[in-house]
């Protein structure tokens, strides 16, 4: 007897259809599961090959900076430097350029003597006097007049002469912009013989000073040539700077301006620079004009 093959009742093809629709869905969220595990790989991946980047590029910016403790043998003060191995390489801006080249212009030229250059057009005592202010001018004047027994005049005449040697220069602000900066400037003072040509360490000083520019200046084309921008220094302080004396002396070679020492000194009174007086070192009558008001 040849049995028939039983067709399949509604109820059998739905069981069916959902046991199929069941091994799809597992399926299909298999690939789903895998997908998102290798989208958060690669981000894991993405992510630590920034912050490796990062980190390699920051690398550069850690160094050890060793510190240089000092004791001053005198008043046994300590200080604490850093040691900077780039400082030439250091960058530096125009105007803290300018601003640092007439700081040390001005301590030249107010604390360097020689009577040879003092006076004149371009000399020290106006360079100094038309990058003063008038209560600093008035101190420069002061301490070189006549009646001054410590005057470098009244010392040195005209056969020895002040040699300043800049050691540093340490500048708070520009001075610009109607802002006043500050500096700080250590130098060694040495006396030379022009007979003898021996250069003997006088002193080391240390020079405090605050300065702007007075765009208010009144100065004429041959002052501008001394002081083009109107630099001004608005206080002037002078302290010794305890550190170690070097040799009492040494010999330096023969000035050149040791032959002219001889001048006849009734070219001009001594104490006074041969061209003016006191309050005029250029012997023109529009000097004084150097410390116009700032308006």
């Amino acid at each position: 007897m040849i049995s028939r093959k039983k067709e399949e009742t509604p109820k059998v093809k739905a069981a069916i259809q959902k046991a199929v629709n069941y091994e799809l869905t597992i399926a299909d969220m298999a690939k789903r599961s895998e997908k998102r595990a290798w989208q958060v790989a690669t981000g894991a991946i993405v992510l630590s090959l920034v912050l490796a980047g990062g980190y390699f590029m920051l690398l550069p910016l850690k160094e050890r900076t060793p510190f240089l403790v000092l004791v001053d043998p005198y008043s046994g003060n300590v200080q604490t430097s850093r040691l900077v191995s780039n400082v030439l390489d250091k960058a530096i801006s125009g105007g803290e350029a300018v601003s640092r080249a007439n700081v040390q212009r001005f301590v030249l030229a107010r604390e360097s003597y020689d009577w040879n250059t003092l006076s004149g057009r371009y000399g020290d005592w106006q360079a100094a006097y038309l990058m003063a202010s008038p209560d600093v001018g008035l101190q420069f004047r002061q301490e070189y007049s006549l009646k001054n027994p410590e005057s470098p005049i009244n010392l040195y005449g005209k056969l020895k002469a002040i040699r300043v040697q800049l050691l540093s220069t340490t500048m708070t602000g520009s001075g610009r912009g109607g802002s006043t900066g500050t500096a700080i400037v250590r130098f060694q003072r040495s006396v030379l013989d022009k007979k003898t040509g021996v250069l003997s360490f006088l002193d080391n000083k240390l020079a405090t000073l605050t300065f702007k520019y007075n765009n208010n200046l009144r100065l004429d084309d041959d002052q501008r040539i001394v002081n083009p921008l109107g630099f001004q220094v608005m206080s002037y302080k002078v302290d010794n700077d305890f550190v170690a004396s070097p040799p009492s002396a040494t010999t330096a070679t023969a000035d050149p301006d040791a032959a002219s020492a001889t001048l006849d000194a009734a070219t001009s009174v001594p104490g006074t620079p041969p061209a003016g007086d006191a309050a005029n070192p250029s012997g023109r009558e529009s000097a004084p004009a150097a410390h116009g008001e700032a308006k």
